[in-house]
């Protein structure tokens, strides 16, 4: 596959001087404008339901990382210890204690179906409606979580990166030609009392560049300030 070699661009110095001028420009107010739309954003999802927020924000990885923390497994080859099928020891009678507990730990009371106790055993399991409804509340509560943190922010005031001034650094190539020279390249020449200016971007890393007539090398600089 042949690789395409990059295309050396001449031009007037001075509409080289307005391309930078502007591509500044251009920069400051898309890097504005994004930082606008990024704060729209986060005042609509600061509004949103816990639930809906949870949804857009909480990854299944951050879920069961938090269940892990919250519900150690026994089994090294489990996440955590809440899965259909888990060992679970309800809290039935007076001074017993609920073992994973999920009602300290996360607000849930499980009802009577939500775990189960096979014939002729004394355990108990998990349902799949016992660890929907347990993995469901871990999830709001790390929604709400991050979205009460979004709301101080929003309280507080959303920080904006503004550019109020700076400097705009470019490295050229002069090449002088006259009227008995005649360049192959298709470039704007600067006419300067008979003799024409070659202005180009410097690119080391341009295989061309090491073919090209460059009379003298060059920096520019642009300092510039903006203003509303």
């Amino acid at each position: 596959m042949a690789v395409t070699q990059p295309t050396i661009v001449s031009m007037e110095l001075a509409e080289f001087i307005a391309k930078i001028v502007l591509d500044v420009s251009d920069g400051v107010h898309g890097a504005l404008r994004l930082q606008e739309e990024r704060q729209v954003e986060i005042a609509a999802s600061a509004s949103l339901d816990p639930l809906e927020f949870a949804r857009l924000a909480v990854s299944e990885e951050e879920l069961d990382c938090e269940l892990a923390r919250l519900f150690p497994a026994a089994d090294e080859h489990r996440t955590h210890s809440l899965y259909v099928g888990a060992p679970y020891h309800p809290a039935l009678k007076e001074g017993e204690t609920e073992c994973p507990p999920f009602r300290t730990l996360v607000g849930i009371e499980l009802e009577r179906r939500d775990f189960i106790r096979p014939r002729r055993s004394k355990n108990f399991f998990l349902t799949r409606r016992a660890v929907a409804k347990v993995r469901g509340a871990v999830y709001t509560r790390l929604g709400a979580e991050s979205q009460s943190i979004l709301r101080s922010t929003m309280r507080r005031g959303v920080p904006r990166v503004i550019v109020d001034s700076g400097k705009a650094r470019a490295k050229l190539s002069l090449n002088l030609q006259t009227n008995n020279y005649h360049s192959t390249d298709a470039a704007v020449l600067v006419p300067v009392k008979g003799a024409r200016l070659l202005v180009r971007m410097v690119d080391d890393r341009a295989p061309q560049n090491q073919q090209l007539r460059v009379d003298s090398l060059s920096e520019l600089e642009i300092t510039f300030k903006t203003v509303t």
